[in-house]
């Protein structure tokens, strides 16, 4: 199209560069008839090469007009074609960035479970060490306490022991005094079975008499009041035992429970 713009003007410029020649030479002098046909000539010469030239360059320029046309359809498609891969690229995109956020979200919140999980089993390890102490403090004063009741209980089977043997010499005395006083009974029985035989004896040995039958009357009493003593005395040993064996189950039953715990 540059080209036929080209060649029209120098075609242009040619015939006014014979229209000037005919010009001055009109002005000069008149132009024979021949020159007229001359130039007459060779202005169709110079117009038909410039009709030739500017088909050619019409031609030339539809010619290049399509290849350019071609290269913009082309260049159109790749560019659709462009434009769909980016698309396709940004959809991946957005979707790569919406699986990037979610991975972040996720890792946040397994984050935030560790740490809470950190602090949870940091309670639950300080909770563990104070349950260890207090279970150390409580194991420390149940074998103290064993250890206690092991020495209450060894101090009440030593006091039963003696107790007992108490018990059984205060049965003995007992059992002895008992026997004195059946024997004694037994002689003022037959003594009073005896027949009555007056004699006249002297005052010493009536008085002799009369102090031994008053001796015999004082152990008598004595006796008595022994064994009421003594009946007393096995009441508040029983209750005594009564209560030691409660002592002794009730340290038993602590000393059961402190080696268990152990």
């Amino acid at each position: 199209m540059f080209g036929y713009k080209k060649h029209q003007n120098d075609g242009f410029q040619d015939i006014e560069r014979l229209f000037e020649s005919l010009s001055k030479r009109d002005s000069k002098q008149k132009l024979r008839v021949s020159v007229d046909a001359q130039i007459l000539n060779q202005v169709n010469v110079l117009l038909e090469s410039t009709n030739f030239r500017t088909k050619l360059s019409w031609g030339k320029a539809d010619e290049s007009l399509e290849a350019s046309l071609q290269v913009l359809r082309s260049s159109i498609s790749s560019v659709r074609r462009s434009e769909v891969v980016l698309e396709h690229s940004l959809s991946q995109s957005k979707r790569l960035e919406q699986e990037i956020s979610d991975s972040k979200r996720t890792l946040e919140n397994l984050e935030r479970n560790h740490r809470n999980a950190d602090a949870k089993a940091a309670a639950l390890e300080k909770q563990l060490a104070e349950m260890r102490a207090t279970n150390e403090a409580t194991l420390e004063q149940l074998r103290s306490t064993a250890t206690e009741e092991r020495l209450s209980r060894v101090q009440l089977i030593q006091k039963e022991k003696q107790i007992y043997q108490d018990a059984k010499a205060m049965e003995n005395k007992k059992n002895a005094e008992t026997n004195m006083l059946k024997a004694l009974s037994n002689r003022q029985y037959d003594r009073s079975r005896k027949p009555k035989i007056k004699q006249t004896r002297p005052l010493g040995r009536l008085r002799s008499a009369t102090t031994k039958d008053q001796l015999e009357s004082d152990v008598i009493d004595r006796l008595k009041a022994n064994e009421e003593a003594l009946g007393e005395e096995n009441e508040d040993l029983e209750s005594l035992l009564c209560r030691l064996e409660s002592l002794a189950t009730r340290a038993r039953l602590a000393s059961e429970a402190a080696n268990k715990a152990i």
